[in-house]
């Protein structure tokens, strides 16, 4: 993922169970961020780059002001996507 980020100007990291005990039966969570805050693209335009398809948007109930989490499907897994703002 960091291969397709980096070029529009973005960067990923693992949060959740994965980073914590290095496996998950539930989902992968990974927080999307930008390298710089004024340069931002649109969650989706970034989602679809990933080649990721969503299976829950509008953002679901954990979403709050300072990030968003976008459910999706990558190749049979759950991912949730933290974008932060």
């Amino acid at each position: 993922m960091e291969k397709i980020l980096i070029p529009i100007g973005y960067h990923c990291g693992l949060l959740g169970s994965l980073l914590h005990r290095g496996q998950s039966t539930k989902d992968a969570d990974i927080v999307i961020y930008p390298h710089q805050v004024d340069e931002q693209l649109d969650e989706m335009k970034i989602l679809e780059k990933l080649g990721v398809s969503i299976t829950e948007y509008p953002p679901n109930e954990a979403s709050c002001t300072d990030k968003m989490i976008t459910v999706c499907d990558y190749k049979g897994t759950r991912v949730d996507f933290f974008f932060l703002k």
